[in-house]
């Protein structure tokens, strides 16, 4: 995303009455309301400066007032991972986020570990977990009461993820409110002391009310979580949940012109649309206008395919639907291979293509300046790039090992190495660095008909390294992808990836990831229902299957400033993107 600096004067009055540990929400104007998902943006941007701390949500390049956004979290990221962290034990909406896309600070005073956020108060039909993982499969506490559960008052420290994941939970479909702040303290030991009160903070905020619409449950919710709770209430009373809150035999009337006091009407952000049709550089072969599937057994007639494993558990299963419509694969022969692909995330369900079949351009919106020199690209050079950081008009091209054969077939790890190159300039793919460092772990070097460099992408991850190109024109990037079978069997396949840059009629937008199916030579991946008839899958049905749709993934570890022609001053994200998809 690029961070805005947003100026906003915190009155005299608000900073007093928070040092004396009450708080109070000031009135705001009516106002239309829109619909963002909580994977798109980073819901919590401090702007600090000497003068000034502030909240919003930082929507790409603008800061966004919280109390003009509903931030939705879809059915789908209904998962039972947290069954196995400790002090949840329940499936929930399970969103693991960057530590970046969750809580972002810029400004003068943006590396201070003093600054974080404060939790004044919560409500909604369920529990809100929060906590930190290396991957979506761990979990620990990083709030100063040092519990799962997200309960007011509590603070959390601006680093308190550091590079691992930020882990969001909402136990229950529906409408929350949290009521937070941004703070600042003299001694960062005060943000993790489980008896901070308000008496600490140095600064702080205006209290923002952050609204989250969990399933179309919560889309469909037209309830106040926040009503008969008092706002005023000091922040340092003792902790109670959404259910005691609203519980309370004499509710507190709220304050006029609370914002809070009713919901206003919603507006549907609508989508942006994007051309589907990709072609290839006018060099290339097209074999096909239709999309490949993928590989196993055939269905027999008349009967449905096994479940694939780790798909929708019995508790899962329950709250959205069973699945009706099965995958499968049909017509192969010989023995399992590794086929590459890439997926396109442009439609539901997503689309998988041959490397021959999809080819992406990078036109003006991927212009840049590099900050630092990258491989063989010196520093200041103009280059064209595609970052961590999904940006508009420019196709967002990941890599995952995500793919169900891949899963199901394999260890899990896949070996991505560079055996061809071919183009007018200099290619480098990387990962960010921490602390600054701009280059973290070098994926791959190409320079006019030469490249070299290789990764291993760990099992059932999803990640967005940086594409950096230094001159226009088409590159042919050759990617030889490894696994080794369940059964020890080593299987490698090779591809070529095209980049038509500085212009171009490839893919110009949307979200892409490369990966690889694991099948026999010539199989098709085929939907039947339970009497063998084909079927058209539905999210469920993708989601038993380990094929839902990959959440949209948001900034990295670190971004680093570059200069965007056309712009002026803009921001990249330079940092590795990764995610795991649930089991």
């Amino acid at each position: 995303m690029n961070p805005l600096t947003r100026n906003k004067k915190t009155s005299a009055l608000i900073a007093s009455a928070l040092i004396v540990g009450s708080i109070s929400i000031p009135a705001t104007a009516q106002a239309e309301t829109t619909n963002l998902a909580v994977e798109d943006i980073t819901t919590f941007h401090i702007s600090t400066t000497p003068e000034n701390l502030s909240l919003s949500i930082n929507n790409y390049d603008e800061n966004t007032d919280p109390a003009n956004t509903n931030l939705t979290i879809p059915d789908s990221a209904l998962s039972d991972k947290p069954t196995n962290f400790n002090g949840i034990e329940t499936p929930g909406y399970h969103l693991p986020l960057f530590a970046d896309d969750f809580l972002s600070v810029t400004g003068a005073d943006a590396t201070t570990p003093q600054v974080g956020l404060h939790f004044i108060k919560v409500a909604g039909p369920g529990k809100i977990y929060l906590g930190s993982g290396h991957n979506d499969q761990s979990f620990a506490p990083v709030l100063n009461t040092k519990q799962a559960e997200l309960k007011a008052p509590a603070t959390l420290p601006a680093n308190a993820f550091g590079d691992n994941l930020a882990q969001l939970i909402f136990e229950k479909p529906g409408k929350y409110k949290v009521l937070a702040q941004a703070v600042e303290v003299n001694d960062s030991a005060d943000l993790t002391n489980e008896t901070v009160t308000p008496a600490k903070f140095k600064r702080s905020s205006a209290p923002q009310v952050y609204t989250f619409l969990v399933g179309k449950a919560g889309l469909a919710d037209t309830s106040d979580p926040f009503a008969g709770m008092d706002l005023t209430t000091p922040a340092e009373t003792p902790q109670e949940t959404a259910t005691e809150a609203t519980g309370k035999d004499t509710p507190v009337t709220e304050p006029a012109g609370d914002p809070l006091a009713k919901d206003e009407e919603i507006t549907e952000k609508p989508a942006e649309t994007t051309d589907a049709a990709t072609t290839q550089p006018q060099d290339v072969e097209k074999k096909s206008d239709k999309p490949l599937p993928t590989p196993n057994a055939p269905v027999p007639a008349g009967k449905a395919p096994a479940a694939p494993t780790g798909g929708i558990s019995g508790a899962i299963s329950n709250l959205l639907g069973s699945a009706k419509c099965f995958p499968s694969f049909e017509g192969g022969q010989g023995e399992l291979t590794i086929r590459p692909k890439v997926k396109d995330d442009r439609q539901s369900p997503s689309k998988w293509y041959n490397f021959n079949e999809i080819s992406f351009t990078i036109g003006d919106a991927g212009k840049a300046k590099l900050p630092a020199a990258v491989g063989a690209i010196p520093a200041g050079s103009n280059v064209w790039m595609i970052g961590s950081t999904q940006v508009k008009d420019v196709p967002w091209v990941g890599a995952n090992t995500m793919s169900d054969t891949v899963l199901s077939q394999t260890t899990g790890e896949v070996t991505w190495t560079l055996s061809s190159f071919e183009g007018p300039g200099a290619l480098e793919v990387f990962t960010s660095g921490n602390f600054g460092t701009l280059v973290g772990n070098k994926w791959f070097s190409g320079n006019g008909n030469s490249g070299s460099g290789s990764v291993t992408i760990p099992k059932n991850t999803h990640v967005h390294p940086n594409w950096v190109f230094s001159a226009p024109g088409v590159y042919k990037v050759g990617i030889t992808q490894t696994a080794t079978l369940k059964n020890g069997k080593q299987v490698s396949g090779t591809d070529v990836l095209f980049f038509q840059v500085g212009g171009g009629n490839g893919a110009r937008d949307g979200h892409f990831d490369v990966g690889s199916e694991v099948a026999q030579a010539g199989a098709k991946r085929v939907w039947k229902d339970s009497n063998g008839k084909p079927c058209t899958p539905s999210q469920v049905d993708l989601q038993a299957a380990g094929l839902g749709s990959l959440a949209a993934t948001g900034s990295g570890t670190l971004t680093f400033p570059l200069l965007v022609f056309g712009v002026g001053m803009g921001v990249l994200g330079l940092g590795m993107r990764v995610r795991t998809r649930q089991d």
